[in-house]
């Protein structure tokens, strides 16, 4: 189970370290997509597989309807591999899509916010995870009923 918030930064070429809790856990290449609400999704190799196939696997390949969400996930995911200091090479597309500014080539905004999303990592930019999780209790509580909620009626009310 992945939890927790870390704070750091990108370097100058755009390679992220996994906090260390996060990483051995998510093993040797994780599986780095784009995610919702402007994050980068991080999953263990496996849950990456298990989560493409149950999603897509029976995606007709020549239904033009069906096959946008599936090339806009898997044209810029890749399975990471972290160089001899243990950092990650980012993309520039996938930057883009978590929000981080990149402007010929080269990165503006830094900040990374890295958490831990029970069954996943998400990699988030300082700015947008700051704006995205700026809610007051109540905002809080009401999406945490509605979450909780829909999963009881998905379980059959148990």
């Amino acid at each position: 189970m992945f939890f927790g918030e870390y704070r750091h930064q990108l370097d100058e070429k755009c390679r992220v370290r996994i906090p260390a809790k996060l990483k051995e856990q998510l093993g040797a290449h994780p599986f780095i997509m784009k995610g919702p609400n402007e994050c980068l999704l991080v999953l263990k190799q496996d849950d990456a597989n298990e989560f493409l196939t149950r999603q897509f696997g029976k995606v007709d390949p020549v239904d033009p309807n069906n096959n946008a969400s599936l090339r806009m996930i898997t044209s810029s995911a890749f399975f990471a591999e972290e160089d001899k200091q243990g950092r990650i090479l980012i993309p520039n597309k996938l930057l883009e899509h978590a929000g981080f500014k990149v402007k010929n080539g080269e990165i503006i905004s830094r900040d990374v916010v890295t958490i831990g999303a029970f069954n996943r990592v998400e990699i988030w930019c300082e700015k947008v995870w700051d704006k995205y999780s700026d809610m007051d209790s109540e905002e809080f509580d009401r999406r945490l009923a509605e979450t909780l909620n829909a999963n009881k009626k998905a379980d059959g009310g148990n």
